[in-house]
């Protein structure tokens, strides 16, 4: 099992991967927000937007992690409103995702899954297929689905 350290670094990595039109790319390991310190602050700027990332890393994905990683990222929400708070782990299950789109975090995972909704507009990406990215003239190395209404599938 990889340690949550190498889990945060491949993360970065990926989310790198995911935004490589972004500049002024900053990565905070264990970073305090307010009282409590995050795995991972990300920060980055896509045209003239800024954005950021709160990231809590676990080393599994399993739903009893992700609620504990849920209580901590909506603290962190309170403490930096502005942030994307993400959940991250080797892999989230359908389950996990289900909890975590239900308090609209988003996540990523280092099999390929992630979902990051920036404003109205969710991104939910699956395969590692290269496809270009209508949201924000993008590039992102994963297949990119509108988020339609209802249950969510895989």
């Amino acid at each position: 099992m990889l340690k949550s350290t190498e889990i945060r670094r491949q993360v970065a990595q990926r989310l790198r991967e995911l935004f490589p039109r972004a500049k002024g790319w900053e990565e905070s390991a264990d970073a305090r927000i307010g009282p409590q310190t995050v795995d991972l602050l990300v920060k980055f700027r896509l045209g003239e937007q800024e954005h950021a990332l709160v990231v809590e890393v676990s080393s599994l994905g399993q739903p009893r992690q992700i609620r504990a990683a849920v209580t901590r990222l909506a603290e962190a929400r309170r403490e930096l409103p502005g942030a994307l708070p993400v959940a991250a782990a080797v892999y989230i299950g359908p389950q996990s995702a289900r909890i975590l789109k239900g308090n609209n975090l988003g996540f990523i995972d280092l099999s390929g899954n992630c979902f990051l909704a920036f404003g109205n507009i969710p991104q939910h990406q699956t395969s590692m297929d290269r496809k270009t990215n209508a949201f924000a003239g993008l590039f992102v190395q994963c297949h990119v689905q509108r988020h339609q209404p209802g249950p969510f599938r895989w």
